[in-house]
């Protein structure tokens, strides 16, 4: 199931969760924000991060959150970011 925070939770877990949470370090991190507890998680292609094509370790965290949280945020990079780069190739 979709579900979107409201911007009272998604500003708290900006501020003093998302630094932190997909480093190889820190795989996710949980917070409780009036009364309900969230999961977060995130994924990146980058060194160091959680890697977003190991889907077996992802379905694990994810299904671990899941387990113990009331809301679970999953967040990814997938790459090809800024202005001298396409997200798709072109096609000839």
């Amino acid at each position: 199931m979709v579900s979107w925070v409201s911007k009272a939770a998604a500003g708290h877990w900006r501020k003093q969760v998302c630094n932190y949470a997909g480093q190889a370090s820190k795989p996710f991190v949980t917070f409780e924000k009036d009364g309900i507890k969230y999961g977060f998680v995130a994924f990146a292609p980058n060194t160091g991060c959680n890697n977003i094509n190991d889907l077996q370790a992802a379905r694990k965290m994810v299904a671990y959150l899941d387990s113990i949280a009331d809301i679970v945020i999953v967040s990814f990079h997938g790459g090809a970011g800024g202005p001298t780069t396409s997200a798709c190739p072109s096609q000839e």
